[in-house]
């Protein structure tokens, strides 16, 4: 884990952005592990005690599974607001899931759920 920049003291809502060295990654377990290091490290080094998240694609999964393992771990920095973008809940494209595999019928629901879904 790096920092390529150093946090002033006097920004109120800093907006920092988090790359996977590895975003191609499926192991959600290890990839909230990650997420839980860099909030670990934002509220050593700034004092981070709450923040937002958005997240895109796979990393919205790694956060669900973070927020399941970490989520009411009050020594971690508590989640205020969350927004997900193309989210991954149903499936992986490649990874457990197909072009046009799953179909969403008319009440919206998944043809198939996947067991990370439920």
């Amino acid at each position: 884990m790096t920092f390529d920049t150093k946090l002033s003291p006097y920004v109120r809502n800093p907006i920092i952005k988090v790359e996977f060295t590895d975003n191609q990654n499926g192991d959600f377990n290890l990839n909230a592990q990650w997420i839980k290091n860099e909030l670990t490290q934002l509220k050593r080094r700034y004092d981070i005690q709450q923040f937002n998240f958005v997240g895109h694609s796979m990393k919205n999964m790694s956060f669900a599974f973070y927020m399941k393992n970490n989520g009411i771990d009050n020594d971690l920095p508590q989640l205020k607001k969350e927004v997900n973008i193309a989210g991954v809940y149903n499936g992986v494209l490649n990874i457990n899931d197909k072009v046009n595999e799953i179909s969403i019928n008319i009440n919206g629901k998944p043809s198939r759920i996947n067991g990370g879904y439920k």
